[in-house]
């Protein structure tokens, strides 16, 4: 990618130089508008299918099908739903992966159980797990030792321990428990009431909760967590809203983000500066800003019934579970409408502004300031850009083409 400024007449300089300070200023390049986020693919996946999660390699995607008792694996590579599924227990809803990518761990909604499948080989482990009644959603530490499943019609979360894949403990205290986060610090767990609209906090030093719950919207359901561990975003299915926590303080921030109708799940891209949000009602993808909590204009459209999404390692690419489908909808992230990925560029060196003028066609040198405004008098640049007038007489105006190679990560002049 080479980001450049040509020679071009007044009018259509003048009409560029905004775009040229946004794209090729000191402060950074800004991805095309053309790249605008987008499905590049829909997959096929099992009945009923409902959650999905990706491998910490990004080369793998594994899709619960519900209703067909199974996980569909996804090649990244190459968008292929392998032709194999791994078959599993009753109703699998929701599931994990740990972070040495060797395992996954699915709940098995009406078995009480939690599936454990060894993903060199995509074998199920012959011991299941026994949890609570109705399990539903899994999370995993950072440290890959313990594995947190909410119960949701036993008010519980169970604590499994994955060395010896065991129940060690059962943390009491909640009110229809369903979806469920742990801070990048592995230190809380954050888990949705649907019942009584609020978020509980549990200390994982003692496996209890803390604190008052944390009022949030009608029928709470997904929450995540941004990668600096500050804060947290959960979707209110029933208000089609997002609720931000404060973890610093578990206090609700400002008034709640609309999005669209029946918002399940929220994920925060990798860099923590957006969280994409599917609304099952409406089939679509919202995004939010983190920078100021506010939506983005545009929705993804995607599939019907959209319940979960989940991001790539890279932060490249979102992939989104149609329940009504049965599909799963990848889309690329690199773009403004997703992401507006800044990428910055180093300080033009002293060198490159002593350049004289053009040597036909341009007279007196003219600078009218820019992003920088370090300006060296008649050498013909400053670091943003420079142009040449027609001895003030009118006529056409010179620039010199400035351009950053991101290739060679270097400057150039012509």
């Amino acid at each position: 990618m080479v980001l450049v400024l040509k020679s071009v007449r007044t009018s259509t300089f003048l009409a560029a130089l905004s775009v040229l300070l946004l794209t090729t200023g000191l402060i950074g390049a800004v991805a095309s508008p053309a790249s605008a986020a987008s499905v590049t693919a829909t997959l096929p996946v099992g009945s009923n299918a409902w959650d999905v999660a990706i491998n910490p390699a990004g080369t793998f995607a594994y899709v619960t099908n519900s209703s067909g008792s199974s996980v569909s694996v996804i090649r990244l590579s190459d968008n292929t739903v392998l032709p194999a599924t791994i078959s599993l227990g009753s109703n699998p809803f929701h599931v994990a992966i740990n972070p040495a990518g060797t395992f996954a761990y699915v709940t098995n909604g009406w078995d009480g159980t939690v599936s454990v499948i060894r993903l060199s080989d995509n074998t199920v482990l012959p011991a299941t797990i026994s949890v609570g009644h109705a399990p539903i959603s899994v999370a995993i530490n950072p440290a890959g030792t313990f594995a947190y499943v909410t119960n949701q019609n036993s008010n519980t979360v169970s604590v499994i321990n994955l060395g010896t894949n065991t129940v060690t403990a059962t943390v009491t205290g909640f009110a229809s428990p369903y979806g469920l986060a742990i801070n990048p610090a592995g230190t809380f767990a954050y888990v949705t009431n649907m019942d009584d609209m609020t978020m509980s906090v549990i200390d994982l030093g003692t496996n209890t909760v803390i604190g008052a719950p944390i009022p949030v919207g009608l029928q709470p359901y997904g929450v995540a967590i941004n990668p600096a561990g500050t804060f947290a975003y959960v979707t209110s299915t029933t208000d089609g809203t997002v609720t931000v926590v404060d973890l610093r303080s578990n206090t609700v921030l400002g008034d709640p983000i609309r999005v669209g109708n029946g918002p399940f799940s929220v994920a925060v891209n990798p860099a923590g500066t957006f969280a994409y949000v599917p609304n099952a009602a409406d089939g679509t993808v919202s995004v939010i800003r983190l920078s100021d909590n506010t939506v983005l204009p545009a929705t993804i459209s995607v599939g019907h019934g959209p319940v979960s999404v989940a991001i790539n390692p890279a932060g490249t690419f979102a992939y989104v579970v149609n329940n009504d489908d049965e599909t799963v909808s990848v889309i690329a992230l690199n773009s403004p409408a997703a992401g507006s990925a800044v990428i910055p560029i180093p300080v033009v060196p002293d060198v490159m502004q002593a350049v004289g003028r053009p040597a036909t066609g341009c007279a007196t040198y003219i600078s009218t300031g820019s992003v920088n405004k370090g300006n060296i008098a008649g050498t013909g640049w400053n670091p943003s850009w420079a142009q040449w007038a027609n001895g003030g007489l009118g006529g056409d105006v010179c620039v010199r083409m400035l351009g950053y190679n991101m290739t060679t990560s270097a400057w150039f002049i012509r």
